[in-house]
């Protein structure tokens, strides 16, 4: 016998109702086999949820094996009792007030491996047997970006080269923060200035130090729904020109542009050239015009190899690397499209644990490549396509041979834990889209999002090929996906960051500042500014109604001895709001008191917890993981497959997301965490009799149930 292992590998959004679809279409080969060939799951392959239906709650309690009441983290963002409309990125282990699974495995000396895993980054316990990728953005090593992606549009003709920066977006859509934006807040932050300095999408995204101060979000309206589409590059147009002083010698007839990158610090020199000496196919990259060696190159469509280059970062160079998309290039040579992708500090190894892992891992599979997000010409399915390939595909062969590499540099490791992100951003660009009478392509955005669950079912094939005696695999998702039927919109509260000011306004509970003919003010983002001395509560994050209580808050107004009273009267205008169409949009409402029953509560929720009609839901955040709609679920997927688990059938049990932690640590012989509150499955456990009744009709009572023998 070997080392008993276990991994946990977390598909974010993937909806085990589009997993049985795909698996029965051929679509999801690995996980299909995983399934019926090694292992099980209850029949609807899903389990239960935490609450709010949101990334970093869900990955928490499926780390920590508990809700979020024990373990503190209650939404997308982290916000306080006591802080009214403040609010910071939640993605990082500081807010977490629980164990986590592979802290356990620390202390008995057992290796664990954490790749890309929200909630993770940073270590906790910094010792040998921990080894980490930094986990805290939608995609690894997001905040060692150093330069933005690009299209360049080449021409013929005598004009000056034109550059147009990228304009940062004023809500939490912009998912790259440059390093120097980071710098700037944290300055702004000290001096007081952030409320004005900074965009919404920076605590989204950045990981606040210890001892600087969050800012204050009270300004933030976040009556908007999820970006569609992911659009912005900085744009650089330059001449085509025929070739001129190069110290050697270029193909016949190729010609000649200049790229600036690097903030405008650095030259590059791109030449279009045809590989069959007729047709113009081919764009290559070179450093200056003395160095033959190219830097990269793209022959047709497709991309280049990573080129790895050298920018400035304040006085020093570090090196970088990044890859060319050869977009469009016409046969004559007289344009060409191409488009550059962000561009990685591989220097950086801040978000390795430990350190000295950085560099290897760089030389041995290369840097990640971060995802595209580009309107070439006006052409969405172009943008699409870059998208589809830099944040699926690419992505998913990169955690293959990462993982490779990891198990490969660490073979005594125990524990292997994974989250990749490409399923959810693709259900929140498209799945709105896939409804039938949102649009005529609606196929077209099935077909889209199907393609990226294929290549996480590659990856999952990877994994695979560890299975033996001693290694189990479980496969989750933190929540799925539920679009909105045609004709519905956002109902006017309940979004993953900000305050929702609509349906709460519209009541009387919040007030916004107005100007003397009542007109309602914004500030210089477009955002309504909230009046705290007429503001009796407000709806924060996903789910949460925030009172203004007085002794409590900063600008407290509202009596204690009138709180339970108005919690009341929040909760019955709730439910009998109507939106435009005459329909309910709240679902259900719970007080302080209620929400304990949910595994919800403590200082950082809210003093009332809402979920939406299914389809008000902001694609998941606002309603039970067991909600069904439009052909979509908001379930979360589970899937046991390996050592010690049942092969083939089917378990009748009810699986919860706190229930993933014992499990894996029953299975491989390790303690459990201090904090855990879920249970070992042990019905989908090998050589355990779970006894089967025969239900029958489901309206039957329990005493006309049958046993089967």
């Amino acid at each position: 016998m070997g080392l008993k292992r276990a991994m946990m590998i977390g598909l974010d959004s993937a909806d085990p109702v589009q997993v049985r679809r795909l698996m029965d279409e051929g679509k999801m080969p690995n996980l299909k086999k995983l399934l019926e060939e090694y292992g099980t799951a209850n029949k609807s392959l899903a389990m239960l949820g935490a609450l709010p239906s949101v990334t970093p709650p869900n990955w928490c309690s499926i780390a920590t094996g508990n809700l979020p009441a024990t373990h503190g983290v209650t939404c997308y963002g982290n916000a306080s009792i006591g802080n009214i409309g403040w609010e910071e990125m939640n993605w990082t282990s500081r807010n977490v007030t629980s164990d986590f699974i592979w802290e356990q495995f620390s202390r008995e000396g057992k290796r664990s491996i954490m790749l890309s895993y929200c909630e993770a980054w940073p270590p906790r316990v910094e010792d040998e047997y921990t080894v980490m990728i930094d986990g805290s953005g939608v995609v690894p090593f997001l905040r060692i970006s150093i330069d933005y992606q690009k299209v360049v549009r080449l021409e013929e003709g005598d004009f000056q080269m034109q550059f147009i920066p990228h304009a940062m977006k004023t809500d939490n859509t912009d998912c790259i923060i440059m390093g120097d934006q980071y710098d700037d807040m944290v300055k702004q932050s000290k001096a007081g200035e952030i409320n004005q300095a900074i965009p919404w999408a920076v605590p989204d995204i950045v990981s606040y130090p210890a001892g600087v101060e969050m800012p204050d979000l009270t300004g933030h309206d976040a009556d908007t729904e999820e970006a569609y589409r992911p659009s912005k590059a900085d744009q650089i147009k330059s001449p085509l020109k025929n070739p001129t002083n190069w110290s050697f010698e270029l193909p016949q007839g190729a010609k000649e542009a200049t790229v600036i990158l690097n903030s405008g610090m650095i030259r590059r020199y791109l030449v279009i050239s045809a590989s069959d000496g007729i047709h113009y196919d081919t764009v290559t990259i070179y450093k200056n015009k003395k160095t033959a060696e190219p830097m990269g190159q793209v022959i047709g469509s497709g991309w280049s190899e990573f080129i790895y280059d050298y920018y400035f970062k304040g006085d020093e160079e570090h090196k970088v690397g990044y890859k060319i998309n050869l977009i469009d290039i016409a046969k004559d040579g007289s344009s060409a499209i191409i488009y550059f992708s962000h561009v990685s500090d591989i220097d950086n190894f801040d978000y390795f644990y430990p350190k000295s892992m950085g560099p290897k891992i760089y030389d041995a599979i290369g840097p990640y490549m971060q995802f595209a997000s580009v309107d070439v010409r006006g052409d969405h399915k172009e943008n699409d396509r870059l998208v589809l390939e830099t944040y699926a595909k690419h992505g998913c062969e990169w955690f293959a041979d990462a993982a490779h590499w990891l198990f490969k540099e660490y073979p005594d490791w125990q524990l292997f834990y994974v989250h990749i992100h490409s399923i959810d951003n693709f259900q929140h660009w498209f799945v709105n889209e896939t409804v039938p009478g949102t649009n005529p392509d609606y196929q077209y955005y099935r077909d889209l999002i199907d393609q990226v669950y294929v290549y996480n079912d590659m990856f999952i094939g990877e994994m695979m090929k560890y299975l033996d005696d001693d290694t189990s695999i479980i496969v989750t998702s933190d929540h799925g996906c539920m679009p909105k039927s045609a004709g519905d919109h956002y109902g006017g509260i309940g979004s993953i960051g900000g305050i929702s000011t609509g349906v709460m306004y519209k009541l009387g509970y919040t007030a916004l500042v107005k100007d003397e003919d009542g007109n309602i003010l914004k500030d210089a983002r477009g955002k309504a500014q909230i009046d705290w001395a007429n503001t009796k509560a407000i709806a924060h994050r996903s789910s949460h109604i925030m009172i203004n209580l007085k002794g409590r808050e900063p600008n407290g107004i509202v009596e204690p001895e009138d709180y339970h009273q108005l919690v009341l009267d929040i909760i019955s205008d709730l439910y009998n709001y109507r939106n435009e169409d005459g329909k309910r949009v709240i679902a259900h409402c719970f007080t302080r008191d209620e929400m304990a029953y949910l595994g919800m509560g403590g200082v950082h929720c809210g003093d009332i917890f809402f979920q939406l009609v299914p389809t008000f839901n902001n694609e998941h955040a606002n309603t039970f993981s067991s909600a069904h709609h439009e052909g979509w679920s908001m379930q979360n997927l589970c899937i046991l497959g390996g050592a010690g688990i049942k092969h083939g059938g089917f378990i009748d049990r009810t699986i919860r997301i706190s229930d993933i932690v014992p499990t894996i640590c029953h299975l491989t012989d390790t303690g459990m965490p201090g904090n855990v509150e879920g249970g070992v499955i042990y019905q989908a456990l090998e050589g355990f009799n779970e006894t089967k009744y025969d239900r029958g009709d489901e309206w039957a009572l329990p005493t006309g149930k049958r046993l089967i023998k």
